[in-house]
């Protein structure tokens, strides 16, 4: 069985005392830390760890602000949050979020090791970058407001799902709230699986598989990476109107490097914009003007960044 390494995200003596000693039992190798900082200053150094395990600290008023801080060094799918019996609206922001794995306190070893063994399961079944792009990325179009269930509920069945959301804050007249919408409504992404119709066309919320022509529409990979990036990265984001036609922009700086698209400006704020030509749907990302350099639109290559185009010119 694979060794994992795990991160213990944990001011709890308790918690931490009972998960380091079913984990080592279990060969895994365990590192502990004492809160979010702790385990943010790992990951920014580099680590990788196979799960962080991570309890609430109900006494941190932005807890799930940290949580997302975390998770834009790690992939939400070897995040486990422990939490409260009671902590029902933290459990929903954080399915929000994409975390899937939870140990309610006071947590016991057969949960330990079950999520151990999950998580095991997951890495021992990867396979090479290389490989995964020859699977197919494909599309589901969804009822109204249903993306979040379809995906969720595919994810219990064992399908690679990808839900891209993007933080919308309402306001009210005595309160706020961060909601966590699709950037594109109506369609959740689908790795493979579709030896599985059945069960996926099947599933409540689901209206239909994208087709193109007779054949079900493939998205390409360099696409969902894209995408994935600018969801997984520290930048804010937000649905846009279509974009076809017109002038491309580079970014030549930062995590983005090298991410073609449309430069807009909205106020004093520019906006790359990147456009899904099969879904006719756009999303942009808030970026620094002087990050980007014009793209001469004979030399681009194909994909998500090429098909997205200037509509604006840009200046100062």
């Amino acid at each position: 069985m694979k060794q994992l390494l795990v991160v213990l995200v944990t001011a709890s003596p308790g918690t931490r005392s009972i998960a380091r000693s079913v984990l080592e039992e279990e060969g895994h190798r365990v590192i502990e830390t004492s809160g979010y900082s702790d385990a943010s200053s790992l990951l920014s150094e580099g680590l990788t760890p196979d799960l962080l395990l991570l309890e609430s600290q109900p006494a941190c008023s932005s807890e799930m602000l940290n949580v997302r801080q975390l998770m834009t060094k790690l992939s939400r799918d070897r995040i486990c949050l422990v939490m409260g019996v009671g902590d029902v609206k933290l459990r929903q922001e954080a399915r929000e979020l994409g975390i899937r794995h939870f140990l309610t306190r006071p947590i016991t070893r057969r949960d330990l090791e079950s999520i151990a063994d999950c998580l095991v399961q997951g890495v021992e079944s990867e396979v090479s970058e290389t490989s995964l792009e020859t699977i197919p990325w494909w599309a589901l179009y969804t009822r109204h407001q249903c993306e979040k269930m379809v995906a969720e509920t595919l994810t219990t069945k064992r399908f690679e799902v990808f839900l891209p959301l993007y933080a919308s804050v309402r306001r009210w007249t005595d309160r706020q709230k961060t909601l966590f919408l699709p950037i594109f409504p109506g369609y959740v992404f689908v790795r493979g699986g579709l030896d599985r119709r059945l069960d996926i066309v099947t599933t409540p919320g689901v209206q239909t598989i994208l087709f193109f022509g007779e054949q079900v529409a493939a998205i390409p990979e360099t696409e969902i990476h894209v995408i994935r990036r600018m969801v997984e990265g520290p930048y804010l984001l937000e649905p846009h109107p279509y974009l076809k036609c017109g002038e491309k922009v580079r970014i030549t700086r930062g995590s983005l490097k090298g991410i073609e698209g449309v430069l807009v400006r909205k106020k004093n704020l520019y906006r790359i914009v990147l456009s899904m030509d099969l879904l006719h749907q756009s999303v942009a990302v808030e970026i620094d003007a002087s990050d980007v350099e014009p793209v001469n639109l004979w030399s681009s290559t194909p994909g998500i960044a090429s098909r997205a185009t200037t509509l604006l010119d840009y200046r100062s």
